[in-house]
């Protein structure tokens, strides 16, 4: 059984909001590139798909929710709410977790090796900060509970 997962107007909105600030600040920081600058090009044409999509997958989501009738939505929220579903969603959180964890630690000795210090500290650095955000949300949890 597949898990529904329907978000909050306010996720939804947040959603808009970012990808229109994304795709505006490619569209700006292209303006002012120099005509040489193609990986830099590249990486605006980046910024602004990414905002688009997220923008109108944003509205398609909150246009979706405003004609979904009353009861399914309640429906949906009485799912998304039940334990079970609760329980694979934090499963699947710690699944990627590890995932992500295992990916930047391959990618900082990756770096290392081809002689590229400064991505491999950026690299490290996020492992530092993703492990210093678990120890607080445990701790937090822990106090919680």
């Amino acid at each position: 059984m597949l898990c529904k997962f329907s978000y909050s107007r306010t996720v939804l909105w947040v959603m808009v909001a970012v990808g229109i600030v994304s795709a505006a600040f490619g569209i700006v920081k292209y303006r002012f590139l120099p005509d040489d600058a193609h990986n830099l090009s590249m990486l605006t044409g980046m910024f602004t798909g990414l905002g688009s999509a997220l923008s109108f997958s944003g509205l398609f989501l909150l246009v979706r929710q405003w004609f979904t009738p009353a009861e399914k939505r309640r429906q949906e929220e009485i799912e998304r709410n039940d334990e079970r579903n609760q329980l694979i969603t934090a499963l699947a959180f710690q699944a990627s977790a590890i995932v992500s964890i295992l990916c930047m630690g391959v990618m900082a000795f990756v770096f290392v090796g081809l002689g590229y210090p400064i991505p491999a500290y950026i690299v490290i650095g996020g492992l530092y900060v993703q492990l210093a955000a678990m120890l607080l949300a445990k701790r937090i949890y822990l106090k919680k509970m």
